[in-house]
């Protein structure tokens, strides 16, 4: 197991997902993709080209989540993507031979019992 990827959402607990990953990824000496996918809806008449904006509050984001971690000397990859998420997670896992997709089952919803997160 050479790449792992890990896509990082707005939960409570995605820094903690991501140290998890980093540990898994140090234990099979494998190198981390850790990333965000966007998507953009605009409105007729709209001015501002908001994708630019996205992009790089996205990886600030990201980065800002590696930063709280102990990397422990893992190979960790920032990248944003912007698309479908599931569309574009499949193209990403084909394109960076992923070998592995960690995801945190967690969701936002206010009813945790019955649903998984988004790209669970």
């Amino acid at each position: 197991m050479k790449n792992i990827l890990v896509p990082v959402g707005s939960s409570k607990n995605a820094v903690n997902h991501l140290q998890y990953a980093i540990d898994f990824a140090k234990a099979f000496g494998a190198k981390l993709y850790v990333v965000q996918v966007y998507n953009v809806y605009t409105k007729a008449g709209t001015m501002i080209k908001v994708d630019h904006i996205l992009e790089r509050e996205s990886k600030a984001f990201l980065e800002s989540h590696v930063s709280k971690v102990d990397t422990k000397g893992v190979e960790v990859i920032v990248k944003t993507f912007k698309g479908a998420l599931i569309d574009t997670l499949e193209l990403v896992c084909k394109t960076l031979d992923i070998d592995l997709l960690l995801i945190e089952p967690k969701t936002n919803s206010t009813n945790q019992e019955l649903y998984l997160g988004k790209t669970s």
